[in-house]
């Protein structure tokens, strides 16, 4: 659980959703935010297995100790419900929904610098 400036608890989350590029369906080779410079070569996974395999690979090739969540394929239900790809931050308070951040100018700097003011975030 992270803490905010002032102290207060941030508890993060990650849903490993779809693969936005995967070589079987919408290839695109980019190394961009590769954490090793290669590119990211993988097929859309068809079962939960698979997808926990990639979801694993990403928690450990981008250091994230947060929790990971994965959507099952067999329903893609929080694909369905919240419309996450390519990628969405969201911000739940309780169980309300407060605010979900989208992609401004192909970039989310405006929206993490508004995450980071939301919760006082050095």
């Amino acid at each position: 659980m992270a803490r905010t400036s002032a102290g207060a608890a941030v508890d993060w989350r990650f849903v490993y959703v779809a693969e936005a590029h995967a070589q079987d369906e919408w290839p695109l080779r980019s190394a961009r935010f590769s954490a090793d410079g290669q590119p990211v070569v993988v097929d859309q996974p068809k079962t939960l297995d698979a997808r926990l395999g990639l979801a694993r690979r990403f928690k450990a090739d981008y250091g994230i100790e947060s929790s990971l969540l994965v959507d099952d394929p067999a329903d893609e239900a929080f694909e369905r419900l919240y419309a996450p790809w390519p990628l969405r931050i969201y911000v739940v308070r309780g169980a309300t929904l407060a605010w979900i951040a989208e992609p401004d100018g192909a970039t989310f700097e405006p929206a993490v610098a508004r995450l980071r003011a939301m919760f006082n975030l050095e």
